[in-house]
């Protein structure tokens, strides 16, 4: 991989603050480094010139984020962010609606992926800019006004398809241009989380016919802390599922999940140990060589992590 740099996100992406409630189309994801479209299930990057500074960044000013369309796909292709790698740049499908017939040109471009970004998520209007909208969403973008790069190069070689967030305009232009380079992904982005099942062990024998309890920790890391800052939970513990079984609750007068925060493998970083009912599992079988834990975060963010697991018995009297 290509080393690059990402404005205020470790070496410089812009980390946004949420603030009050967003529509349930567009859910932010990596602490506000992405944002996740659930109409047309693909995440963007939550700044639109990401790539600024990096050894792509061919423009006129080499730390504005603006590249040729030859350096753009160049940069997503070699992005990697939230432990995911299949970045690219927007999608333009040749048909449109009847507006952008016989190709995608001109305004009221839906059907594009930058054009229902535009229309249909941040409310925008043909003719203004988008930040004009006044959008409850535009807060989790970092600087949505640009020209920004499509995909799929037009008819001619020397063409591509480009989408102006400033007027809602989707038109084709020379790939010589400096243009934003918007990187987007087919589907959620979560994290990936180191698992120790049953810390401790080397094994991980699991008996499926035991009345007991799983203990299951997702680890904390240098890249990952499954507390903030203020020492309160990243992980929605209640979300959590291990094997498809939910975390044991215990406490009758105040029911909780059986989970506790520790070093578990001391490495100096606080780990999440929760414990799972062994008759609950359901989502592995004596054949099983693996099991994952899934969940979310407090903000929605997908999280999982696998670890290896043998089955000693399976077959219940």
């Amino acid at each position: 991989m290509k080393s690059f740099s990402m404005r205020g996100f470790g070496i410089g992406l812009v980390i946004l603050v949420w603030i009050g409630s967003v529509n349930a189309d567009l859910l932010p994801r990596l602490g506000g480094v992405a944002v996740y479209d659930t109409d047309r299930d693909i995440t963007w990057l939550a700044d639109p010139l990401a790539g600024a500074g990096s050894t792509f960044d061919d423009g006129a000013d080499p730390s504005d984020g603006l590249m040729t369309w030859a350096s753009a796909q160049a940069w997503v292709e070699s992005l990697t962010v939230g432990n995911v790698s299949d970045w690219r740049l927007p999608r333009t499908p040749i048909q449109d609606d009847n507006i952008c017939q016989p190709v995608p040109s001109g305004f009221n471009c839906t059907n594009s992926e930058l054009g229902h970004l535009f229309y249909e998520e941040l409310s925008g209007i043909a003719g203004s800019p988008v930040t004009d909208s006044g959008d409850q969403d535009l807060a989790l973008f970092d600087s949505p006004a640009v020209i920004a790069w499509s995909e799929i190069p037009y008819f001619s070689p020397e063409q591509a398809y480009t989408f102006n967030m400033l007027t809602g305009g989707q038109f084709t232009q020379s790939i010589a241009l400096y243009r934003a380079v918007w990187a987007v992904r087919t589907g959620d982005v979560g994290i990936i989380a180191t698992v120790d099942i049953k810390p401790g062990s080397d094994s991980n024998s699991i008996n499926l016919c035991s009345n007991g309890a799983i203990p299951v920790a997702i680890l904390g890391s240098d890249t990952f802390e499954v507390l903030d800052e203020n020492n309160n939970p990243r992980i929605d513990t209640e979300s959590l599922r291990f094997a498809e079984a939910a975390v044991k609750v215990v406490g009758k007068k105040d029911p909780h999940s059986l989970c506790s925060y520790e070093d578990v493998n001391g490495d100096s970083f606080i780990d999440l140990v929760c414990h799972y009912v062994t008759t609950d599992i359901a989502g592995i079988d004596g054949e099983a060589t693996s099991a994952t834990v899934n969940g979310e975060l407090v903000d929605g963010t997908p999280i999982e992590g696998t670890d290896s697991v043998s089955i000693v018995k399976d077959t219940c009297n």
